[in-house]
């Protein structure tokens, strides 16, 4: 469920990127949400989704949406074989990708499990979550090798622009 209320473009028209991402944010509660869309003004998300995408071979234009929630919201949607921390849906059009959803909650854990910033750790989800998108598949270790590559090329290339100032 991708809340319209919740729900806006991150960055600009298609024209003016090489993805375009739908931002939608659902924490539970609206202080939560505000509090949360402040921390992603600081954060590269569309330059994460076209670095993901470049380092991965893809050129055109692209859209998917990306929603930020609650475990429990990603238990509700998630199907049996998805990962807590962030499932994603195919779309069956050619330039929509489709959807990434990541549990805020799970970002926090995960990041102090880590020793990294939840906003790195958001980040890296999230060009996890593109490279699924686009036919990636962790179940094997070359597979796994192969996104881990990826984002941490992206990663790298990010630096600076992961953390809130």
């Amino acid at each position: 469920m991708i809340p319209a209320e919740a729900s806006f473009l991150y960055g600009g028209t298609m024209a003016e990127y090489d993805a375009q991402v739908e931002l939608s944010i659902d924490l539970g509660d609206n202080k939560s949400n505000k509090a949360f869309q402040q921390l992603l003004r600081s954060l590269a998300l569309e330059a994460v989704v076209i670095q993901t995408l470049r380092k991965a071979g893809i050129t055109q234009p692209v859209t998917l949406t990306l929603l930020i929630t609650n475990d429990e919201t990603i238990q509700e949607e998630a199907s049996e074989t998805a990962s807590k921390q962030v499932f994603v849906t195919p779309s069956e059009l050619t330039t929509n990708l489709g959807d990434v959803v990541i549990s805020w909650p799970t970002v926090v854990r995960q990041a102090a499990e880590t020793d990294h910033s939840p906003s790195y750790e958001l980040l890296y989800l999230l060009s996890h979550g593109v490279l699924h998108l686009i036919g990636y598949d962790d179940q094997t270790e070359a597979g796994y090798q192969a996104m881990i590559q990826i984002q941490q090329a992206v990663m790298d290339a990010s630096e600076g622009k992961t953390s809130p100032p």
